[in-house]
């Protein structure tokens, strides 16, 4: 019997001529594949750094990755998600981990797209428009709307758990766009406060209803105007079962090119209603009382002509009943000055007063991808 002995070089020459065949073979495959009937696949998102020191305490508070994948495998249908990861505890070092949205969709006609999944929260514009770090002006969300105060439950979640139907249309020279939808709905605590961030099951088995629609009058699409509703039962079965909540918000956009510079108005109302409904940890147990809480923001933003510099002055307001211990009435006044690096990043420097609380100083480094 014969021995065959390879030696180095001609492993390689085999090993080079079977890379390159099977390079070709596999070319050769996908160039038949039909270009629409691949499939399209992209990641973006935002990155943030901040900063905020309020009555001597503070320091870098947080940094956050929010990468948003968006998968096509057809014009019609498509998923997309967002994950947040966030360093909070500079000290331990310490992060976390958070499922944003997570949306499938599909669109019936160019009027019309269904979809389901967790999705952000379509009450007003705000969560669903402005909340990226990079695209909110200013250094901080406004109170109740995005930031929490004293203990108080936003007056809408960052998600909702359902499906709907959303799309646009044209009415003479105005744009209409709407959004309906159903959702497990919120609950109530103990304490006469609604928890908007319901994402599990859905606690009493009755679907809330939502829907907002938007005008947009001018042909050039400049201003905007919208009105949402929301209603659902916000007590379980066994307790609080006759409590209903019910909000209303008002939102406008307005944004007008000058010579003069660019001005950007924005705004929000949100009205949260109860039904009557008496709890055990308020300032008088069980007492029945008004349990209607409201918030509202007004944004003024001003660019310089031909600069990368902004000034950005925003009033919040929060209006909570007498009889309850999660918050207290609050005027917040934020105003800054963002220096625009590109067209997505910005870093951004502000100062926060408030009525019954400290001043606060703080930055944000925000970067669109």
């Amino acid at each position: 019997m014969k021995n065959y002995t390879l030696k180095s070089g001609t492993i390689l020459s085999l090993l080079l001529f079977f890379v390159v065949a099977n390079s070709f073979a596999q070319h050769s495959e996908i160039s038949q594949i039909p270009v629409d009937n691949q499939s399209k696949f992209a990641m973006v998102g935002y990155a943030t750094a901040n900063y905020f020191s309020k009555g001597g305490d503070g320091g870098f508070m947080s940094s956050t990755f929010n990468p948003i994948f968006v998968y096509k495998p057809t014009d019609k249908l498509s998923f997309n998600a967002e994950l947040e990861i966030v360093v909070e505890d500079p000290e331990a070092w310490d992060g976390s981990l958070a499922l944003e949205f997570a949306e499938l969709a599909y669109q019936l006609n160019n009027n019309m797209t269904f979809y389901a999944g967790k999705f952000l929260s379509p009450i007003g514009t705000y969560q669903e428009r402005y909340h990226p770090a990079w695209i909110n002006k200013s250094i901080n969300g406004p109170i109740a709307i995005m930031n929490e105060v004293n203990g108080i439950k936003r007056l809408q979640g960052d998600s909702e758990l359902g499906m709907g139907l959303k799309g646009g249309f044209y009415a003479a020279n105005a744009r209409l766009n709407y959004n309906v939808y159903v959702t497990n709905g919120p609950k109530v605590n103990d304490d006469g406060s609604v928890d908007w961030n319901n994402v599990g099951p859905d606690n009493n088995n009755s679907p809330a209803i939502g829907g907002r629609i938007g005008i947009l009058p001018f042909s050039n699409s400049t201003f905007e105007l919208g009105l949402s509703g929301y209603r659902g039962k916000a007590g379980d079965k066994s307790a609080y079962s006759n409590v209903n909540v019910t909000l209303f918000a008002f939102d406008l956009n307005y944004v007008k090119q000058t010579d003069y510079g660019k001005f950007g108005l924005k705004g929000q109302y949100n009205g949260q209603y109860l039904s009557d409904g008496t709890f055990p940890e308020t300032k008088i147990a069980f007492e029945s009382f008004n349990n209607n809480t409201s918030a509202s923001y007004l944004q003024l933003a001003y660019r310089f002509p031909s600069s990368k510099f902004e000034l950005v002055n925003r009033i919040a307001n929060f209006n909570v009943p007498n009889q309850v211990t999660w918050g207290a009435d609050q005027t917040r006044f934020t105003t800054g000055i963002d220096y625009w690096l590109s067209w997505n990043t910005v870093f951004k420097l502000g100062v926060d007063f408030a009525n019954n609380d400290s001043t606060g100083i703080g930055f944000t480094f925000a970067m669109g991808l």
